[in-house]
């Protein structure tokens, strides 16, 4: 995990419960006439006999494409999601959701946590130089 897709966590979030919305709000919206062909049998002797409807396409399409959508970005999340919770040290643990799913800015993080900016900043760097194994500057 990168802190670029970290970074997307929060947009995914947000484009995920959209998703969930589209689909629960996703209304059939009969627009074309359709016609099928059957046997009727009620005589006894099969007599041919259309049925007229009405039917939409586009329901269904929108529906299984928006469904699709919402699989690969709620697996997303939850890759992330995993991602954070394997990190060993609660304090960088609580930074990186604060910074990445609520949004916050590392000065906002350090009000909250009771560090300064540089200090979250630091704290932040370190963390993703042992996540790729950089060795620090200087």
């Amino acid at each position: 995990m990168t802190k670029a897709d970290l970074l997307q966590l929060k947009k995914l979030i947000a484009e995920k419960d959209d998703l969930e919305h589209r689909l629960m709000t996703l209304k059939f919206n009969p627009n074309e006439e359709v016609a099928d062909t059957a046997k009727d049998y009620r005589t006894g002797f099969p007599k041919t006999i259309i049925i007229r409807g009405y039917g939409d396409n586009n329901w269904q399409k929108l529906h299984t494409k928006w469904a699709e959508k919402l699989a690969y970005t709620a697996k997303r999340v939850q890759e992330m999601e995993q991602f954070l919770d394997s990190v060993k040290d609660a304090e960088i643990r609580q930074i990186l959701r604060l910074r990445y799913i609520d949004g916050l800015t590392q000065a906002e993080v350090g009000d909250r946590m009771g560090y300064s900016r540089p200090a979250i900043q630091k704290k932040e760097e370190r963390f993703w130089e042992e996540q790729y194994d950089i060795k620090p500057k200087g």
